[in-house]
């Protein structure tokens, strides 16, 4: 059970000084948040069909965590990291490095990693949209970037019409205000949200997302070409630090989740305030795959016929 608290009141009560230990860039994560003590600790790493949700008390906020079936984390990890991949590896897409890190301006970039947006940039006043990274296919040696965002689509959200209905059905809800201007890569019926945020090895601060406008849903994956899939770093975490819980009658503030290949997380973004944390094991390749009820730009200020 868990309840908001005020991050001021939350930092007061996390020890400081010699407990924190330094990231990079000028980040820093508490060593309180790996502490049984202060903050409860979340793995369901070795569990399969695990799911664990946090009902918030007086908001609907509630956090849910579950994971994807094995072969659809490996498909997914697979293709971006075809999509991510340096020029010089045979099975590049060759995008330019500056298409990957099109979504820093959202938000400030962020202390560690790249964010890439795919799909509806803006709806524009005199009608129609912007797009973003996807007006352009790139081929590569075994497939093609459109062919690539619509398969992560698709098994993204043939897995949640399953799973969970209404996350699915209430995403798309919020994004009715797209106007029919979906991206070029994906149809109506397949389609979670008119755009793809994609995330690769990404630490950043303590936020909370004020454009969002309802729940999210994010799939974490790791190359499968690296190490073992099975032993992610324990200092991989997504920190959710506003959230009191209270579980066999021990109140903590904070929640520390483990992340792992093919762990889903579904939250509202502009009620909790999150993070991801940089392991100091940097051999894995992360990713990140977001779809939201966000607002790209003119979705309020334009509104087409």
């Amino acid at each position: 059970l868990g309840v908001p608290i005020r991050v001021d009141d939350y930092l007061k009560r996390v020890p400081r000084g010699a407990n924190s230990r330094g990231v990079v860039d000028k980040c820093c994560f508490l060593q309180s948040d790996l502490d049984e003590a202060v903050c409860l600790q979340v793995n369901m790493s070795g569990e399969e069909d695990a799911e664990i949700v946090f009902s918030v008390q007086g908001d609907d906020a509630d956090v849910l965590i579950a994971r994807l079936p094995r072969d659809i984390a490996d498909r997914i990890a697979s293709i971006l990291s075809e999509i991510y991949a340096d020029e010089d590896d045979p099975n590049s897409l060759r995008l330019p490095r500056q298409f990957l890190i099109n979504a820093h301006g959202m938000r400030g970039s962020p202390p560690r990693g790249k964010m890439t947006t795919f799909g509806l940039r803006e709806l524009i006043a005199s009608g129609g949209a912007a797009y973003i990274n996807s007006l352009v296919n790139f081929v590569g040696r075994r497939g093609d970037l459109f062919a690539y965002l619509r398969e992560i689509e698709v098994l993204i959200c043939d897995w949640l019409s399953t799973a969970y209905p209404k996350v699915l059905s209430d995403i798309q809800h919020d994004n009715i205000n797209y106007y029919g201007n979906k991206p070029p890569y994906i149809g109506d019926e397949e389609m979670i949200a008119p755009r793809i945020v994609v995330s690769w090895q990404l630490g950043n601060e303590p936020h909370v997302d004020p454009k969002d406008s309802g729940v999210s849903v994010v799939v974490w994956v790791v190359d499968v070409n690296n190490i073992d899939l099975d032993m992610a770093p324990p200092d991989w975490r997504f920190i959710i630090q506003n959230l009191r819980t209270e579980v066999d009658g021990k109140r903590r503030d904070g929640v520390s989740i483990q992340l792992f290949h093919g762990i889903v997380i579904i939250y509202d973004g502009k009620k909790v305030r999150h993070a991801t944390s940089i392991p100091f094991d940097d051999r894995y390749t992360r990713f990140g795959v977001f779809h939201g009820s966000t607002n790209p730009r003119g979705y309020k200020k334009h509104r087409p016929v």
